[in-house]
């Protein structure tokens, strides 16, 4: 059985269900539809859940968390199936949203470019222990990613946004 996209998301309020019998409320439903219009969910909204692309699935899985209205969005590589423009577009849509409703927002990201665009601070961990963290101007250094990644890089600089091109290793 397959979910639709509105009943995916509406089970991001079952923690706010203040009456199991009732089932979700008139806030709630304000609230889903409200995400549903903010993420331009609309079309999508009667498809079942098995039938998105990943970038679309990847948005309703963003609705479902926001909907929750917890302060703490966990996201783990949530661009990672996406190609660069829908990669793109969902980091500047969480980045509002992060922005707009006072949230936090802690993303495991691999691809350092992106996080140089959209990450307010970098944590490298290596071997299970915080390597270094800072402001992406400030870790994203050549010294630094060769410590982390074992390989030679040049950073661009344009204006204060690095901008990391690994360069190939040579046999």
């Amino acid at each position: 059985m397959s979910f639709s996209v509105k009943e995916f998301l509406s089970l991001g309020r079952i923690p706010h269900i203040q009456n199991h019998f009732k089932g979700l409320q008139e806030k709630d439903e304000k609230i889903i539809e409200g995400i549903v219009k903010e993420l331009e969910l609309e079309k999508f909204r009667e498809r079942k859940v098995s039938t998105l692309s990943g970038g679309e699935y990847q948005r309703v899985l963003l609705g479902r968390a926001l909907i929750q209205e917890g302060d703490v969005l966990l996201l783990d590589e949530p661009t990672s199936a996406l190609d660069m423009n829908h990669a793109i577009e969902f980091l500047e849509i969480l980045s509002e949203k992060i922005k707009k409703g006072n949230l936090t927002g802690i993303i495991v990201i691999h691809d350092l470019n992106l996080a140089s665009l959209f990450c307010d601070e970098i944590i490298f961990i290596n071997e299970g222990q915080v390597g270094f963290s800072g402001k992406p101007k400030e870790v994203l250094e050549e010294d630094i990613l060769e410590k982390i990644y074992g390989f030679k890089s040049k950073i661009l600089k344009v204006g204060d946004i690095p901008y990391i091109f690994p360069q190939r290793r040579m046999n």
